[in-house]
């Protein structure tokens, strides 16, 4: 129970009873006999009933501190009177009837023009924002209205609160746009707006806020691209956008954020494309949340110089390619996510020496290969595996199948060494024969092809001539006829026409059948001169053939 004996010191200014176990009601007449009041401080305990009304009359009261109780009902104090009132802090109560009027005393904290904080947060407030909160005073600091049952959109009027550092109406059933004068906030350090029904984009003029620490945008219908005018805000250490419709690719902008610490979080997305090189530049960053979006590509190996990383979730994505070994660097790493993706290769080592890893999700991949044993995979509750048919090994809790031997596997590795360049010389050598053949049958078609008389003209000497002249002597089939004269004398080309190229051709016919087909030429050949000619060059030919060979050495034939 509240100590009434308390309420009888007059001279009091500051009464702070805070975080102690009182319960019951706050009496109603509690200032009545404290005019001097300044502070009254009840907070975190269990106070209950509705806040007195009495307190209209506090005209000196200058903080009201009642969080953490289980206050209820309507706030049904007048407050303009109470114009030195610069903290009012209400929240983590019951207030409110989940009513459209809930919020009606708000219009009378107007006259309270030193107000700096106005704290309504986690109570049951109904109603939509009155449009009163415009003519609050310019001097505040603090608006927080989040975890209630407010509706209706954000009011425009927000842009005069130019001095505030804290703006929190999130958890709500708040629904529009956000709208873009918030922009002129500057020095707006808290943006809270998850947890609503706010649809459209995400303003570009949320850049403007420089000085803006932490930015909360999650679990809204918010679309459209993530604007890289978020990246002039360069002192942001949170930004967490997940669960809306938002697309497109991430901006490299908001990477180059070298303050971002605590999260980034903008998984439940749309966001496409690859994560780009520029996330090493997050060396602070503690959580990184980017699952169940559309990103594809490789994991980026610059993620190795993001040191301070405990959290990291990447599963549900298209990422292809090997768990690169720049992971190993992250010896922070507490939690690690790359589950659903399509990752490939065996399970990298490095893993298992990440000495504060405390669980480790690769399900879902097309990873093979064998399962270390050290480290987390020494405890099947710490990892997850499950969606990977190739593995093996591993813990026997695991029950995965085991792995081929070690001795195997190098039989299997010496073969392939010397396989290979046995087939790669197997290979060389049948092309070099390839060649070398085909060069040889170039090379006699190409003799066939410039000797056509070869076959049709056989070769002849000048004794086989000699010799075709007795024969013919000695057969007595025509007249003999001499070598020497047949291409010496004129006379014996030069007789007449009809007669002589009869009697000379019947003497040619008796040489040796052998050469029955070069003389089928000569037979053509009826003008005298130029048989003569013909035979002349036959005849130098031989001669020369006859001088060059030895008595007993055979002919060398030569083609004419």
């Amino acid at each position: 129970m509240f100590p009434r004996w308390i309420c009888n010191i007059s001279s009091l200014e500051l009464i702070y009873l805070t975080v102690n176990r009182f319960s019951g009601s706050l009496p109603f007449d509690i200032l009545v006999n404290l005019p001097n009041l300044k502070e009254l401080g009840v907070g975190g305990n269990n106070f209950v009933g509705s806040i007195p009304d009495s307190l209209s009359n506090a005209s000196n009261l200058e903080r009201l501190d009642l969080p953490g109780n289980q206050f209820k009902g309507k706030v049904s104090i007048d407050f303009s009177s109470l114009k030195n009132l610069w903290w009012l802090n209400l929240e983590q109560n019951n207030l409110g009837m989940g009513t459209a009027n809930d919020l009606d005393f708000v219009t009378s904290l107007t006259n309270c023009s030193s107000l700096k904080s106005l704290s309504l947060y986690d109570n049951q407030f109904g109603g939509e924002l009155p449009h009163s909160i415009a003519n609050l005073s310019s001097t505040m600091i603090q608006f927080s209205i989040g975890g209630n049952q407010i509706s209706g959109t954000i009011p425009p009027g927000i842009r005069n609160l130019v001095n505030l550092v804290a703006l929190t109406m999130d958890s709500n059933q708040l629904h529009g746009t956000i709208p873009d004068v918030i922009g002129e906030l500057k020095n707006l350090q808290v943006l809270f707006l998850f947890r609503n029904f706010l649809q459209g984009s995400i303003p570009p003029s949320l850049g403007n806020l420089t000085k803006l620490a932490d930015l909360a945008l999650s679990f809204n219908n918010l679309q459209g691209n993530i604007p890289s005018s978020l990246g002039n805000c360069q002192n942001l250490i949170s930004f967490r956008a997940s669960h809306n419709k938002l697309t497109g690719a991430l901006p490299y902008q908001l990477l180059s954020i070298t303050t971002l610490s605590l999260y980034l979080d903008l998984s439940y997305n749309l966001l496409n494309g690859s994560l780009p090189l520029q996330v090493g530049n997050l060396k602070n960053l503690v959580m990184l949340d980017i699952s169940s979006n559309q990103f594809s590509g490789v994991i980026p190996v610059t993620l190795s110089t993001c040191v301070s990383l405990e959290y990291l979730d990447i599963s549900s994505n298209s990422f292809h390619g090997v768990i690169p070994f720049s992971l190993g660097f992250l010896k922070s790493i507490k939690e690690l996510n790359v589950s659903s993706n399509n990752l490939s290769g065996q399970i990298p080592e490095f893993l298992q020496n990440l000495s504060f890893l405390e669980f480790l999700n690769l399900s879902y991949n097309h990873l093979e290969g064998e399962v270390p044993t050290k480290g987390v995979f020494r405890n099947k509750t710490k990892i997850s595996l499950q969606g990977n048919v190739k593995l093996c090994g591993g813990i026997d809790e695991l029950h995965l199948p085991s792995c081929p031997s070690r001795g195997s596997r190098k039989r299997k590795i010496t073969l392939l060494k010397v396989l290979i360049p046995v087939a790669v010389s197997c290979l060389v050598l049948s092309s070099c024969l390839t060649i070398v053949y085909a060069r040889r049958r170039r090379s006699a078609h190409k003799s066939v092809d410039t000797s056509p008389m070869e076959k049709q003209f056989p070769m002849i000497s000048y004794a086989e001539l000699k010799s075709s002249d007795s024969e013919s002597s000695m057969t007595g089939d025509s007249d003999p006829l001499q070598i020497d004269e047949l291409i010496d004398s004129d006379t014996s080309v030069s007789s007449d026409r009809d007669s002589g190229a009869e009697s000379y051709l019947k003497k040619i016919n008796v040489l040796t059948k052998e050469h029955e087909t070069f003389f089928e030429l000569v037979k053509h050949i009826f003008d005298p001169t130029l048989q003569k000619e013909y035979l002349d060059k036959l005849l130098k030919t031989l001669e020369l053939n006859d001088k060059a060979e030895t008595s007993k050495a055979p002919f060398k034939k030569k083609y004419i």
